[in-house]
């Protein structure tokens, strides 16, 4: 349950700070698992000297992990 309201609170961060960033697509403006990995590969074009960067960063390893806890939690 924890790591489902933290993967929550990424994905609502990663909107928030998103906003701000220059050049992504507005498909992956949405807080979800496919757009924080999308950003982790594609976004620091333009985007790695903005003020929060390294928030909207973690954000997308916290979400990314949370999910990857929450499938091997299953999977046992």
């Amino acid at each position: 349950m924890i790591k489902w309201i933290e993967y929550l609170n990424a994905c609502t961060e990663y909107e928030e700070l998103i906003e701000n960033m220059a050049g992504i697509p507005f498909s992956y403006r949405i807080g979800n698992l496919t757009s924080m990995k999308w950003f982790l590969e594609h976004g620091a074009r333009g985007n790695r000297f903005r003020k929060s960067y390294d928030k909207l960063i973690d954000a997308c390893m916290i979400g990314i992990y949370a999910v990857k806890e929450m499938k091997e939690d299953n999977a046992n």
